[in-house]
């Protein structure tokens, strides 16, 4: 006898046994939810990400400062060195230094918020300390130019090289400006 293979149909299976075969199933489905050490693995790689973030945006917050500064710092800079081009030429002397006295008068005070020093120590973003740092005088020779620390002995030929510095209360930057003045 040859045997075949019988085919139900879903109405020729009993009710009850179709029913338990979909609880059978629902519970297979209930039964695959996440263990306690998933959720815990998981809460674990989304605090680390939270935590990534936060550490992201004060790094972000610090490098917009420092940016702001520079910014800020160029513009005085600038402001400065134009201004010490208006005050008078002063030769050099044995014994002083150009400009100590006179620089303050130069310093910007354009700037909204912003407090500019000529002496003393910045404190914070807000107050700048803007100053002469060094002068050089031209030695005379044209090719290359020639320029000395100390007064050249043949008198101030009419040119000083000066670097004019710029810096925030934080110290985070410090920006420099070397330009030459000449006698008129």
């Amino acid at each position: 006898m040859v045997r075949t293979r019988q085919h139900f149909r879903a109405d020729a299976v009993p009710a009850h046994r179709r029913r338990a075969w979909r609880t059978r199933g629902r519970a297979r489905r209930l039964a695959s939810g996440e263990t306690l050490v998933e959720t815990l693995c998981t809460l674990t790689i989304v605090s680390l990400g939270v935590v990534a973030l936060t550490a992201a945006m004060g790094y972000n917050f610090t490098f917009a400062r420092q940016s702001r500064d520079s910014s800020v710092a160029d513009t005085l800079l600038v402001a400065y060195s134009e201004n010490l081009q208006t005050i008078a030429y002063e030769p050099c002397a044995t014994g002083t230094t150009p400009y100590a006295a006179t620089a303050s008068a130069a310093l910007p005070t354009h700037l909204n918020g912003i407090t500019v020093m000529g002496s003393g120590t910045a404190v914070g973003s807000s107050q700048f300390l803007a100053r002469v740092t060094g002068v050089q005088y031209w030695d005379g020779n044209t090719s290359p130019a020639g320029w000395s620390s100390s007064c050249p002995s043949g008198g101030d030929p009419g040119a000083q090289r000066l670097t004019v510095t710029v810096s925030p209360g934080d110290g985070l930057i410090s920006r420099s400006l070397l330009f030459v003045k000449r006698q008129a």
